[in-house]
């Protein structure tokens, strides 16, 4: 287990960097079936994904931290809220890329690279965000 839970926090990398579709792909491999609501964001040929969760910040970072098998409330981070209402990761909410196309992809949906591009070829404009955002703490704290 303890190999799962380093190569999964090695893999929210490519939540906080532009990535490679298959470097993105190959982190959403490793997710449960459970915790497999997520977000993916397009900008010219990077990518990034998130944890996705409609029932806000707190919800989404306990999501976080059982991926993570870090104990409940060790983890904050940065955030926003989607038109939608799905709250997402975001290093810096104050601050970030405005993606070409983003897509919240459900927990039973194939996460394959070839399958992440068509979603996202029908996708949303990067006009999905709202204005509502904050932080929790330091983004990816995993506490002392």
């Amino acid at each position: 287990m303890k190999k799962v839970i380093v190569a999964r926090r090695a893999a929210l990398s490519t939540v906080q960097h532009w990535s490679s579709l298959e470097q993105v792909a190959a982190a959403l491999s490793l997710i449960d079936g459970g915790l497999r609501i997520v977000y993916v964001e397009r900008l010219g040929t990077k990518y990034r994904w998130s944890f996705a969760h409609s029932g806000g910040p707190y919800a989404l970072f306990r999501t976080v931290e059982a991926y993570l098998g870090v104990e409940r409330g060790r983890l904050f981070g940065g955030f926003r809220t989607l038109k939608d209402g799905t709250t997402i990761q975001c290093e810096n909410p104050e601050d970030f890329d405005k993606p070409d196309n983003w897509v919240v992809v459900p927990g039973d949906s194939d996460l394959s690279a070839e399958n992440l591009e068509e979603l996202l070829k029908g996708s949303r404009s990067s006009g999905g965000t709202k204005s509502k955002f904050g932080f929790l703490k330091s983004p990816w704290n995993l506490g002392s």
